[in-house]
């Protein structure tokens, strides 16, 4: 709201902490954020770790992997109260075949916090879901905030 602290709503591109990651999805991303790995062994990580089968990887996703950034990432509480978001609206976006962050999670997600949590599944996206499906992100974003309109 204007002039406020207070959020009216919270969007999430998938959701993750939920549930655990399989041993694969978990030992692919370590290698993603390994210098020591060879570049083709990374990019085809990030190919079928991050990506639907089938979707292009872009190129300004072959550079800028940052071992430290995600290590960072992955730190993010995972606390009840702040995946609910303090009983505001919540929208998740969730990627149907995204390895890293699973459709579970947004299901485990909305069983913890049924009244604030609405899903939107988007089909052929993988955690890489912008450069994946834009239109379908976009679609649901204006969506939700048209139905969440703050209240001044």
């Amino acid at each position: 709201t204007q002039g406020s602290n207070k959020i009216s709503g919270v969007i999430l591109l998938g959701a993750d902490g939920q549930i655990t990651q399989d041993p694969e999805t978990i030992s692919n991303l370590d290698d993603i954020f390994n210098p020591l790995k060879s570049y083709k062994s990374r990019m085809d990580q990030v190919r079928t770790t991050y990506f639907s089968e089938g979707n292009t990887v872009p190129d300004n996703w072959t550079q800028g992997w940052h071992s430290k950034t995600a290590s960072a990432q992955s730190s993010v509480s995972d606390d009840d109260k702040l995946l609910c978001a303090g009983e505001v609206p919540v929208l998740i976006i969730q990627p149907m075949q995204d390895r890293i962050a699973p459709p579970a999670n947004a299901y485990a997600l909305r069983d913890k916090c049924p009244q604030e949590v609405e899903i939107v599944e988007i089909q052929n996206a993988g955690h890489a879901l912008l450069p994946e499906q834009p239109e379908a992100v976009a679609d649901a974003v204006l969506a939700f905030l048209a139905k969440h309109q703050p209240v001044d």
